[in-house]
């Protein structure tokens, strides 16, 4: 009994301290339902290790679904839901040009060399391009791919405890995509949904679907975060 209550207070500080967890409302909520949860099963199991895990992972997704609240909080403008989302994990991103970016990427494998055209146009953009504010007629979408992101690549950080270093990762997909469709669709009127498509298409093919260029670009913003 003794474990149990020690390990649902454990599992409590973690999420409030760990994750940057600070609103106290949230926090009681959350520290009585890893209670709860503990207890369950704590009937059903009898390894108190597996028990205790289960918990820390259950503060995790809990917390993840907060991230998600920041993220869709549209009486916000986009940019500061960015921000918003990094300071919950605290996270930051590097100051490079979208020049300083375009090098980096094209230094990783490629499976199709018309990436490299894409990446090109990025070097005609401003050094503050990657903090522009989003268009009203494209923030639905980039929202949309935020929580994308969100939800494909944080849960990694359960294996790896990369929470900024991941969080990074997917704001700064967001921000680099945006940039690459200003960059693209030069003085097109309204939003060229089938355009921003076919970036993500491109940037999911090239970076994500690669484990090693995936992987050095969480290096990359990974440092950072740590610096």
């Amino acid at each position: 009994m003794l474990f149990f209550l020690f390990a649902a207070f454990i599992a409590f500080l973690f999420n409030a301290f760990a994750f940057n967890f600070f609103d106290l409302t949230g926090c009681a909520w959350l520290g009585a339902y890893i209670s709860i949860k503990i207890f369950c099963s704590a009937a059903r199991a009898g390894d108190p290790i597996t028990v205790f895990f289960n918990a820390l992972k259950a503060a995790f997704f809990a917390f993840r679904e907060r991230v998600f609240l920041s993220a869709q909080d549209r009486l916000v403008p986009l940019t500061q839901r960015l921000q918003a989302v990094l300071d919950k994990c605290g996270a930051h991103l590097p100051q490079k040009s979208p020049a300083a970016w375009a090098a980096f990427y094209a230094a990783l494998e490629r499976l199709d060399h018309g990436w490299d055209t894409v990446l090109e146009t990025l070097c005609a953009l401003p050094p503050d391009a990657f903090a522009a504010p989003f268009a009203k007629e494209c923030t639905p979408f980039f929202e949309n791919l935020l929580c994308c992101f969100l939800y494909r690549h944080l849960a990694g950080a359960l294996d790896d405890g990369n929470l900024s270093g991941r969080t990074a990762l997917c704001v700064h997909g967001v921000q680099f995509l945006w940039a690459l469709y200003r960059a693209c669709a030069k003085e097109h009127a309204g939003f060229d949904f089938d355009l921003a498509i076919d970036l993500v298409r491109q940037y999911a093919t090239e970076i994500e679907y690669s484990d090693e260029n995936l992987e050095a670009v969480l290096d990359a913003l990974s440092a950072d975060c740590c610096m």
